[in-house]
């Protein structure tokens, strides 16, 4: 924590990444204004490194409501998320992976998540190449390989995802 009761940006990352865990996955919804708030200092960050927000870390720190319910129920066939992934939107392909990840606004699927980072991975998009070398790191909806993940982390690093580069400090 700064001095100014501000969060860091990696407090921030900590915070949306405990808020998203399965096991805490309620915490985000019970605390919105802190999520929006590490959201925002995500945001902030991400944009000065070239990262421009998706639109879910827009909605969130512009309404200040916690995931579950800015997702609740945007995952049928007729959503603009959706309709915007099968079109080859690389953003909206690793947010649907996001949703399925987390189980946020449809069923928790990991080899459905694991497909949606794919896809924005294939378009050389840093936070979906981020997330798809978490799966392989971790073995979430794919057999567990950390050489391959180590790789796809260092790729989203080098086009400028903050997330990957902390990761990418984690594990070595």
């Amino acid at each position: 924590m700064m001095a100014d009761g501000q969060i860091d940006v990696v407090e921030a990352y900590e915070c949306r990444s405990v808020m998203h865990s399965s096991k805490f996955s309620k915490q985000a919804n019970n605390m919105p204004i802190k999520y929006a708030q590490a959201t925002a200092v995500i945001v902030e960050f991400d944009s000065r490194h070239g990262i421009g927000p998706t639109s879910f870390e827009r909605e969130i720190i512009s309404t200040a409501k916690g995931p579950a319910e800015v997702f609740n129920g945007k995952y049928d066939a007729s959503s603009e998320l959706y309709k915007s992934a099968v079109e080859g939107d690389a953003d909206a392909q690793y947010e649907l992976g996001v949703s399925y990840q987390q189980g946020i606004g449809c069923a928790k699927d990991c080899n459905e998540a694991f497909k949606w980072f794919s896809k924005s991975a294939s378009q050389n998009y840093a936070k979906g190449l981020s997330a798809l070398g978490r799966c392989y790191y971790l073995g979430r909806g794919v057999a567990r390989d950390k050489a391959k993940g180590t790789e796809l982390l260092k790729k989203s690093a080098e086009r400028g995802d903050p997330g990957a580069r902390l990761i990418l400090l984690e594990i070595s």
